[in-house]
């Protein structure tokens, strides 16, 4: 009950629009409000940790300066429970108010934790960079000329057997796969980042792991790939056509086409279908433009 009716009252003066630690009656129990906020990021009740991490989010929104520089400090700590908490605070911070300046020199730091060695902690970063990216694309611009966040975004989408445990439920075996999130999060920031900054992306590159994805284990993974896929066949026609069907609509089935490729189309043919519709109309819609600028030619030069 504390912690809902703190929730009320920060979010309140968060969207009177408060921007520093004197603008409001706040200012002086600051400090307090942090510190036993803090003092629950690493709390075994995950719904407590949500509710923490959605204070202190809302909380860097009334007093950036002071907020944002002790959550940074908290990325280090030992607990993995404080730096899921710490990463996923952030994502209510990044709003329609958001203190863009102070967020820019510290985004970062909060993002690399998608590099981090627990699976709950690359999860929280899952979830930030993909509201990142979707509320404030100017906030990740910068950091995409990065070396590192591509290729750790695109590392989770990879199966990891590593991840997959078996629990014994009386005489049967149910095998329990802990990176399936990861990959359904990771796929879903490769969408938003392809929707919001794809001028910053390598198309080939992204191709590659979106292909890995068309034969997941999941058939929730493979819809949401198709998908995607249709909104790449869209922008780049020729490029998804060469890649993928460099000869006819048929050679994506040949032996000669990446093998989970072909695997998974052949068990989707009517998904295939659909993309290769989605592909071949801005073709045809190109080359009906082009037949039609001849055709004008042509009259021009008859009237001339």
């Amino acid at each position: 009950m504390l912690l809902q009716s703190l929730r009320q009252l920060i979010t309140l003066k968060a969207n009177e629009g408060a921007k520093s630690v004197g603008g409001d009656s706040m200012g002086g129990h600051l400090p307090t409000v942090l510190d036993l906020l803090i003092g629950q990021c690493n709390a075994e009740d995950e719904g407590v940790r949500s509710m923490v991490a959605e204070c202190l989010g809302r909380l860097a929104l009334i007093a950036p300066a002071h907020v944002l520089p002790a959550l940074k400090a908290l990325l280090t700590k030992d607990s993995p429970e404080t730096r899921a908490t710490v990463v996923y605070s952030l994502k209510f911070t990044i709003t329609d108010q958001a203190p863009m300046k102070e967020l820019a020199g510290c985004i970062t730091d909060f993002l690399l934790l998608l590099k981090d060695s627990e699976v709950m902690v690359r999860r929280a970063a899952l979830i930030t960079l993909n509201s990142a990216t979707h509320n404030k694309p100017s906030l990740i611009r910068p950091v995409l000329r990065s070396d590192w966040l591509l290729p750790a975004l695109y590392g989770e989408t990879v199966y990891k057997s590593e991840l997959v445990r078996t629990v014994n439920l009386g005489p049967f075996q149910h095998k329990v796969d802990d990176g399936a999130e990861l990959r359904k999060l990771s796929l879903a920031c490769m969408d938003t980042l392809f929707d919001k900054c794809a001028d910053k992306l390598d198309t080939s590159t992204f191709l590659v792991h979106l292909q890995d994805r068309l034969s997941d284990e999941l058939d929730d993974m493979k819809q949401a790939a198709y998908q995607l896929l249709c909104k790449l066949a869209v922008r780049e026609p020729f490029f998804v056509r060469e890649v993928f069907c460099p000869s006819s609509p048929l050679s994506c089935l040949s032996p000669a086409a990446p093998p989970p490729l072909r695997s998974s189309l052949l068990c989707n043919r009517r998904r295939m279908c659909g993309i290769m519709n989605t592909m071949q109309a801005p073709l045809i819609d190109q080359q009906a433009t082009f037949v039609d600028q001849q055709a004008i030619a042509q009259k021009r030069r008859a009237l001339d």
